[in-house]
Formats: C-alpha cells, structure tokens, sequence
C-alpha cells in the first residue's frame, strides 16, 4: 500500500523548518538550515489510507497558489507541492473555510510525524520541491548608504 501521489509538505514552526516528502509507504524528512541531514520512517497502512482520503477530497477542490494574509508579521506558515499534478499550495497566516481541509490535512502529517520514531537516512539529494517562499528574502540595500560606505572604504 502507498499514498497515491508523490508530495512534499514544508511546515514553519516558532524557530525552524520542516519539509517531508511522502512517497510510496516512506516519509523523508529534514530541516531546510541543515538541508542534507535527511531522515525516514515508514507510514503503516491506517495512516496511508487517511492521506489517501485527503488527496481523494482536495482532486475537486480549485485552491488558488498561495492564501497569505497580509497583516500578519509573524505566523505559521505551510506548503503543499503536489509532485505528480504539479500544484502547489502556500498558506501564510490565514484559517477559513475554504482552506478547512488544507488546515485538516496539515494538522494530521504534523501529528503523524510527531510521534514517529525517525531513522537517519544519510546526507541525501532527496527532492524537497520549491522551497523559496521559506527562506528570507535578501535585505534591500539602501543605495545612498551603499554609496557612502563605498566612499569611505575607498579613501
């Protein structure tokens, strides 16, 4: 038994990130800060069967890319990639319902992976997908700033 369709699901939490790619019966999983330390458990045919449901129910369901809620400074924040269909899904900071089942789903991978006991798979080239929407974007320079330092570092 296996889940139906190759994804990734990347989650934040209060310091760190977590990705886990599921395929076939094997969860790989890593910290986006230490990308190459991968790790894997197996999914027990309970568990394959409710991820399954999920996927079954989100098929009918037009979710746009990304749903972020602009006001929100500081929040949680999760991704679905689905591999094989090539959708993708970001949620930054919003719970409604008409992303219930994203919210549901999330909730159920977080658990699962919470209690199972994890094997280290080595430094690994396990395919997490895109994973840009988590990593900070670069600082703008101020160029009048970049300006004057130049010209003080020049003299």
């Amino acid at each position: 038994m296996s889940v139906q369709e190759e994804f990734v699901f990347t989650r934040s939490g209060a310091i760190k990130v977590k990705s886990l790619k599921f395929a076939h019966d094997t969860v790989f999983s890593t910290y986006i800060d230490n990308y190459l330390d991968t790790y894997y458990y197996l999914l027990n045919d309970e568990e394959i069967d409710k991820i399954n449901y999920f996927l079954d129910a989100m098929k009918y369901e037009d979710y746009k890319t990304e749903y972020i809620n602009e006001n929100m400074v500081d929040g949680f924040d999760y991704q679905f990639e689905f591999l094989d269909s090539k959708k993708r899904v970001y949620v930054y900071g919003i719970e409604n319902q008409e992303i219930q089942l994203l919210s549901d789903f999330s909730e159920y991978l977080r658990q699962i992976d919470k209690s199972k006991q994890k094997t280290f798979y080595g430094k690994s080239n396990v395919n997490f997908g895109n994973l840009e929407q988590f990593y900070p974007p670069e600082p703008e320079i101020d160029s009048v700033l970049l300006h004057q330092y130049n010209n003080l570092h020049s003299q």
